[in-house]
């Protein structure tokens, strides 16, 4: 019963949120803090599924000017968990396929994400510049899943280079958040309990640097840190 709940409330909550937003976004298309708005509401979503958020070292973003974000990205509960971490000033950037959602997909067009076609090399190619072009134009941060797709619980999975090079390429440090494991997260339970986010510090790519090896190296230190706040969130449930 508590699940059938949650997930009527839910889908309330994205069906009232959408419509007024779609219309907000017309009104102000591509504001450069719409995703951070938007992001906030998305973040009332958390006391219907009983979880609370704790953000360490969020500073370190809002500190950062122009910078790409890296998070690991696990499930449908991202949409509301991550959204405590992401700052004023920042797009994401998802998949071509989102457009595709009704309304949604309109919707996260218009609040400024951008959208890569992952199929197509030349156009994913042309969006990296686009994001290049507007991170160094606009002071933009750029929230990337280096994964490519959720893990669902099978922890964290190798990360593509693109966000590296996009860093790398326009001059910005590369800034990575780490959620705590959220596979544990059920919607029949009565309180989740709170999850940890850490964000840990800058890491600048020189144009000399390898892409693959600062991605490997900072794909173990991110899963160092993803197991220690997972750890902790098991000891204190």
């Amino acid at each position: 019963m508590l699940l059938v709940v949650r997930l009527l409330a839910a889908a309330l909550f994205l069906a009232l949120l959408c419509l007024p937003g779609l219309f907000f976004c017309l009104l102000r298309p591509f504001h450069p803090n719409l995703v951070f708005w938007f992001s906030r509401t998305f973040g009332w979503l958390r006391p219907i599924f009983a979880i609370q958020v704790d953000v360490h070292g969020l500073e370190k973003v809002e500190e950062s000017g122009p910078c790409v974000l890296i998070c690991n990205h696990q499930n449908t509960f991202d949409l509301s968990v991550c959204s405590a971490a992401l700052p004023k000033g920042a797009v994401t950037l998802g998949k071509k396929s989102l457009k595709w959602i009704p309304v949604f997909g309109l919707f996260y067009w218009l609040s400024g994400n951008l959208m890569i076609d992952r199929k197509h090399s030349e156009r994913a190619a042309d969006i990296l510049q686009r994001a290049i072009d507007r991170i160094r134009h606009e002071n933009l941060k750029v929230w990337i899943f280096p994964e490519g797709t959720r893990s669902y619980g099978r922890g964290l999975l190798r990360f593509k280079t693109g966000a590296f090079r996009l860093a790398q390429q326009a001059g910005v440090p590369v800034i990575p958040v780490c959620v705590a494991d959220t596979s544990q997260l059920s919607l029949t339970r009565w309180n989740n309990g709170t999850i940890d986010i850490e964000v840990l510090d800058p890491i600048w790519i020189s144009p000399q640097q390898d892409a693959r090896d600062i991605a490997d190296k900072t794909h173990q230190q991110m899963a160092a840190t993803i197991d220690r706040l997972s750890t902790k969130a098991t000891k204190t449930s």
